[in-house]
């Protein structure tokens, strides 16, 4: 498994983007985004029969959780979608815990509330 890295962008005042192109069973690079209280994912792209999952840590990376969105349903993708993060956790990012094709995911974190 490699870590791929990702690209973030401030696209407005108080929004932060971050994208990541995730293929194989790699991992994305943990981005954090503490200073934003407000975040959705989207993930697009070619499954090829795989699974995108969202985790977080809050111990600097060494233990990982998949997270949620607000009706406490995993963050786990095997088709596109979008849907909000529910935890605040220091660290986020993408894993593929079964191998995809090529999938993007967007991490879009809002400053306010």
């Amino acid at each position: 498994m490699a870590t791929t890295t990702f690209k973030s962008t401030l696209i407005s005042k108080g929004t932060l983007q971050t994208i990541w192109t995730i293929t194989g069973t790699n991992d994305g690079q943990p981005e954090s985004p503490q200073q934003y209280y407000r975040r959705s994912v989207q993930v697009t792209g070619t499954f090829g029969g795989g699974t995108i999952l969202i985790e977080g840590s809050d111990d600097g990376g060494t233990t990982w959780s998949t997270l949620s969105d607000y009706q406490g349903i995993a963050l786990s993708f095997t088709a596109a979608g979008i849907k909000p993060i529910q935890e605040l956790t220091q660290l986020i990012r993408p894993r593929a815990s079964i191998a995809v094709t090529s999938c993007v995911v967007t991490l879009v974190s809002l400053r306010s509330s």
